[in-house]
C-alpha cells in the first residue's frame, strides 16, 4: 500500500489544515527536515477541549483526546505541505506540552495518545523520540500543544512544494 494511502485505511481521519493570515509560518523546511510550529487540538475549526489537566480540571482521558487531535492536525499540515506522506522518512521528534496542575504526573500517558496516532497512520515511520512537558498554560486555553520534526526522504523536492507553509492563527 502506498504511504499516501495509509491514512485512508485507518480509523482516524486527517482534517483539513487551518489556513489563516498569521505572521509566522506553520512549518519550515531546512534541508531534509520539516519542522512544524505548535499544533493545538482544533476540531471543526474550534478548540472544544479547554482547561488544565489535573486537580479539579480535565481528566487524563480528556488530555489524551486533545493530544490525538493535535497529532491529527500536525498530519494535516504535513499532508498539505508534502502532498501526501510518501516523502516522510520518519517522524524524528515530538514535544508534547500539557497544561497541568503541579500534582498531575500522567504526562507520558497523554503523550502516548499522540504517539499512537503517528504509529497508526505511518507505521514504523511514525515512531519518534519525544518529550512530555508540563506547563502552566497554553494558547487559547488548550490543554495540549504538540511540536513535530519530520525527516524527509529523497522523494521530497523543495521545488514541488510551497516555501511558505500553511499559516496558523497565533
Amino acid at each position: 500500500m502506498e504511504a499516501s494511502q495509509i491514512h485512508e485505511s485507518r480509523a482516524w481521519s486527517i482534517p483539513e489544515p487551518r489556513l489563516t493570515n498569521s505572521r509566522f509560518l506553520l512549518n519550515t523546511i531546512f534541508g531534509s527536515v520539516l519542522r512544524l510550529s505548535g499544533q493545538l487540538p482544533y476540531e471543526d475549526g474550534e478548540i472544544r477541549i479547554r482547561g488544565t489537566v489535573g486537580r479539579g480540571g480535565l481528566s487524563a482521558g480528556d488530555a489524551a483526546q486533545a493530544a490525538r487531535l493535535c497529532a491529527l492536525n500536525s498530519l494535516a499540515v504535513i499532508n498539505h505541505e508534502l502532498g501526501g506522506f510518501d516523502s516522510v522518512q520518519q517522524i524524528l521528534r515530538m514535544t508534547v506540552y500539557i497544561a497541568a496542575s503541579p500534582e498531575f504526573v500522567e504526562l507520558p500517558g497523554v503523550a502516548d495518545a499522540a504517539s499512537e496516532i503517528y504509529y497508526t497512520m505511518l507505521g514504523d515511520r511514525g515512531r519518534h523520540a519525544r518529550s512530555a512537558v508540563a506547563v502552566s498554560a497554553l494558547p487559547k486555553g488548550a490543554p495540549v500543544e504538540i511540536e513535530v520534526d519530520v525527516a524527509l526522504n529523497s522523494k521530497y523536492r523543495q521545488d514541488d512544494h510551497s516555501d511558505t507553509g500553511v499559516l496558523e492563527e497565533g
